[in-house]
């Protein structure tokens, strides 16, 4: 919160006195939701718009509900599956490559992150090629039209945006598809 109110005072040239009495009555109004996190091992304080932060919460409770239910999936030998796709995408994996994809098949959520040439996309393409040997019934999807279109290119598949994926319901601000009306995937 500190970096805000400074960061706020350098942008609107105001005294940081004004910022705060304006914050706590945003805060007052429930416009801004102010709570303490757990932040490599101290707590920190963060404020959040109202709807963020009820977005943010809710996410964080459908990741959980996802990761607690059982896999559909067989159980893969990872250690073959990964010579296996070296050879079939005729490609040598680095270390780091082989443990986000034996990550990425051995649990149920896992998230990849890199800057540009790090092997997202050869990561991508390896776990895809693993995968489709168990099941055909892949989805791919990003946040983005642009990430979507970007995975498409990469892997050669139809990527939908979440949003379209999961069929955005504007008018009930929601989605269509959910732990009620599940993908089959």
């Amino acid at each position: 919160m500190e970096e805000f109110l400074k960061t706020s005072q350098k942008i609107l040239e105001v005294e940081d006195t004004l910022i705060k009495k304006q914050l706590e009555a945003l805060i007052l109004n429930k416009q801004v939701i102010k709570n303490f996190l757990d932040k490599d091992g101290e707590k920190k304080e963060f404020i959040w718009l109202q709807s963020f932060y009820f977005f943010e919460q809710n996410i964080a409770k459908e990741l959980n509900r996802i990761k607690k239910t059982s896999s559909n999936l067989r159980v893969i030998n990872t250690e073959k599956a990964i010579l296996w796709s070296e050879k079939k995408l005729n490609i040598d994996l680095a270390q780091n490559q082989k443990i986000a994809i034996k990550e990425s098949i051995d649990k149920k959520l896992h998230i990849i992150t890199g800057g540009p040439g790090t092997g997202k996309s050869t990561i991508t393409n390896a776990i895809l090629k693993i995968l489709e040997v168990v099941t055909l019934k892949i989805y791919l999807c990003a946040p983005t039209g642009r990430a979507a279109k970007r995975l498409s290119e990469i892997t050669k598949k139809k990527a939908y945006t979440i949003h379209s994926l999961l069929e955005c319901d504007f008018s009930s601000k929601g989605f269509k598809r959910d732990e009620n009306n599940p993908l089959k995937c």
